[in-house]
């Protein structure tokens, strides 16, 4: 009796035992895939972190090169569109001065133009600076050139001055040269020689044109 008591509490603590050891493995099975499942999402997260890392260091890389490649490109833009520029500029002083000239030579050599003829002497004679003065007339105002030297003698601002006119012209459409007595200073007030140096100031007017066109 006690027996069969006995052999039915083995047979009843067997399932018992077989459930632990069940349980034991799925809980080993369990820790085993929990630890795979972190070890996988640990490495997920490391290449993930690595693979922006390296994004983001090529995109720095081509954003610099494509900030280089942005600036090569507008100082080439800038080179042309300045060069262009230049050229308009040069091409517009050019007009000026041909349409000026033209308007030089077309005047009448009038009481006027007298007093444009001796503006120009008298700015000329405080360039050189020498109490003798020798004038080249520009050979359109050869005949009037004696008339206004007669008439500037006779003024105060040329008292104690000697102005003496050459017998030499220059070609140009109007104005003079006036020189030392020896030679060594002179003075070009030519129309062409005053234009010249009023070049530059021509060109940044006409810069100035251009910029408030845009």
């Amino acid at each position: 009796m006690s027996s069969g008591t006995q052999q039915q509490t083995g047979t009843e603590r067997g399932p018992s035992v077989v459930d632990d050891v069940v349980d034991l493995e799925k809980k080993r099975i369990e820790e085993l895939v929990s630890s795979a499942e972190s070890e996988a999402l640990e490495r997920i997260r490391a290449s993930k972190e690595a693979t922006l890392k390296e994004l983001e260091e090529v995109r720095r890389e081509y954003a610099t090169k494509i900030e280089g490649a942005k600036s090569r490109i507008l100082g080439m833009a800038e080179i042309r569109a300045r060069g262009e520029l230049l050229r308009i500029m040069d091409e517009k002083s050019e007009d000026i001065m041909r349409e000026a000239m033209s308007r030089i030579s077309a005047m009448p050599r009038d009481s006027d133009y007298e007093k444009i003829f001796l503006a120009l002497l008298e700015e000329a004679s405080v360039a050189v600076g020498s109490p003798e003065l020798v004038v080249r007339p520009a050979a359109p105002d050869a005949a009037l050139a004696k008339k206004v030297l007669t008439r500037a003698s006779r003024t105060k601002r040329f008292r104690g001055v000697s102005l003496k006119l050459s017998d030499d012209v220059v070609e140009s459409v109007g104005g003079l040269v006036v020189s030392s007595a020896d030679g060594k200073v002179s003075y070009d007030n030519t129309f062409e020689a005053r234009l010249a140096r009023y070049r530059e100031t021509i060109k940044s007017a006409i810069a100035d044109e251009l910029k408030g066109g845009k």
